[in-house]
C-alpha cells in the first residue's frame, strides 16, 4: 500500500485551505493509515496531532441518528410512528403550499411528521434562512427567544420549531435542517434520560470514545483546534460560535453540537462498518439504504445542488447519512457500498461496509469549508490504497 499520495494530499490541502487537517483511516477493524498536516493554532504554533479536538457540526448527526436507531431495536417505536405520539406539540402540523403566482398559503398538513420523515430529512423542518417561508419564520422565532447565544433545552427548542408552519407536506420532499435536533428531543422523551446522558452511556462508553462531548473543559482548551475563515485571503479564527463550547451552554444539539477527535469519531465509523458493538448489521443496512424512493424527493436532493452540494451528484439520502447510488454520475472512486456525513467545518465520515473501510477526517475552516475539493480527492486517494 503506497500511501505517498495520501501524504501529499494532506500537505496539499493546508497549503491551500485550512490551517490543519487530520485523517484516521481502518481496514476490516484495524486501524491502517493515520497522519496529520498543518496547525491546530496557527499563531501559537500549535501542530495539529492524534489530541487535537474538533467542531463536528452536522457529523454529530450520525450519532444521533445511530441514538435513535439503538431505540428503534429495542422496539422503543417504530420509523412510522407520529412524532406526536411522543412529542405532541408536533399534532396538526401545516405547511406552506404555493398556489398561482407562486403565492404561499397556509394550510392543514394531511400527513404526521413521523419519525422516519425527521431521520431522512423529509419533515418539511429546514434551517434558518432567506429563500423560503418557513426559513424566515425559524429565524425569527430563533432570534425572539435569543438562542444566539442564550441558553435553551433541546425539549424548548423542539417547541420552539413545532410552531413554525413546514416548508412543504411531510414526506414529499428532502430539505436539510433541524430535523435531528427534533429526533434528539425524542430521544429524551423515550429513554427517559437527557441526550447527553443517553449517547454518554449508549455510545460513548462502549466504543471507549474518552474525548467526546458538547463542551470543552478549561483544562482541554489548549487541545481545541482553532476554527479559521479566510478575509482578504488570510487564515484568521472565527470565534462566532465559540460560546457553545462553555460547560453551561444547555442546548445539546443533535443536529450539530458535539466536540471530538478524529480517533473517537473514527470508532463511530468502524461502528457502522463493523456491526459493532453498539448496532446490528440489518440496522445499518437499513440506515444506508436511499430513503428517497420517488422522482420528487430524488429532484428535491438535487435542488441541493445549485446551492453548494454538487460534489454529492451521484448520492442519494438514507437515515441521516449519504448513500452512493451512482458512482459514473459522482464521478469518484468508491464501490456502491460507500456512505457517511460531513460537518459545516470541514469533518467527513466514510463508511464501506463491502469494502472494510472506516474513515473519518477532519479540519477546522468556515464558512466556505472546501468540502467539494477536499472530500472526493480524499475518496479517491483511500480507495486506491486500500480499497
Amino acid at each position: 500500500m503506497d500511501t505517498k499520495y495520501i501524504d501529499e494530499l494532506l500537505k496539499h490541502i493546508t497549503e491551500i485551505g485550512p490551517a490543519g487537517c487530520s485523517l484516521l483511516v481502518s481496514k476490516d477493524g484495524k486501524p491502517v493509515y493515520e497522519n496529520q498536516a498543518g496547525f491546530a493554532d496557527l499563531a501559537g504554533g500549535k501542530p495539529v496531532d492524534e489530541t487535537t479536538l474538533f467542531r463536528m457540526y452536522s457529523n454529530t448527526k450520525v450519532v444521533t441518528v445511530i441514538a435513535a436507531m439503538i431505540l428503534l431495536e429495542r422496539g422503543k417505536f417504530l420509523l412510522n410512528d407520529p412524532v406526536s405520539d411522543y412529542l405532541p406539540y408536533f399534532k396538526d402540523m401545516s405547511y406552506y403550499k404555493y398556489g398561482a403566482n407562486n403565492v404561499a398559503v397556509i394550510v392543514p398538513a394531511q400527513n404526521p411528521i413521523t419519525i422516519s420523515n425527521l431521520l431522512s430529512m423529509t419533515s418539511g423542518i429546514t434551517y434558518a434562512g432567506d429563500q423560503i417561508p418557513t426559513q424566515k419564520n425559524i429565524g425569527d422565532a430563533i432570534d425572539v427567544v435569543s438562542f444566539f447565544p442564550r441558553n435553551m433545552t433541546v425539549q424548548e427548542f423542539a417547541k420552539i420549531i413545532s410552531d413554525v408552519p413546514l416548508a412543504f407536506e411531510p414526506g414529499t420532499r428532502f430539505h436539510y435542517g433541524y430535523s435531528h435536533d427534533i429526533v434528539a428531543a425524542l430521544i429524551e422523551v423515550v429513554s427517559g434520560k437527557s441526550f447527553a446522558e443517553f449517547l454518554n452511556d449508549e455510545i460513548f462508553e462502549p466504543l471507549e470514545m474518552v474525548d467526546t462531548s458538547f463542551s470543552v473543559s478549561a483544562a482541554n482548551r489548549d487541545r481545541l483546534a482553532v476554527l479559521y475563515q479566510r478575509h482578504d485571503g488570510e487564515l484568521v479564527p472565527n470565534t462566532e460560535d465559540d460560546f457553545r463550547l462553555d460547560p453551561g451552554y444547555k442546548f445539546d444539539s443533535g443536529g450539530g453540537g458535539l466536540i471530538s477527535t478524529v480517533r473517537d469519531m473514527e470508532k463511530i465509523s468502524r461502528c457502522l462498518c463493523m456491526s459493532e458493538p453498539v448496532l446490528s448489521a440489518p440496522t445499518i443496512e437499513l440506515m444506508r439504504r436511499n430513503q428517497l424512493t420517488t422522482p420528487a424527493l430524488m429532484d428535491s436532493l438535487r435542488d441541493t445542488f445549485e446551492l453548494g452540494w454538487d460534489f454529492f451528484r451521484g448520492y442519494g439520502y438514507g437515515l441521516g447519512v449519504r448513500v452512493i447510488l451512482d458512482p459514473a454520475e459522482a464521478g469518484t472512486i468508491c464501490t456502491m457500498g460507500e456512505f457517511g456525513w460531513a460537518g459545516a467545518a470541514g469533518t467527513w465520515a466514510l463508511i464501506d461496509r463491502n469494502c472494510g473501510l472506516s474513515v473519518f477526517y477532519a479540519h477546522q475552516l468556515m464558512p466556505e469549508n472546501m468540502e467539494g475539493y477536499c472530500q472526493p480527492r480524499l475518496r479517491n486517494a483511500i480507495y486506491a490504497a486500500f480499497g
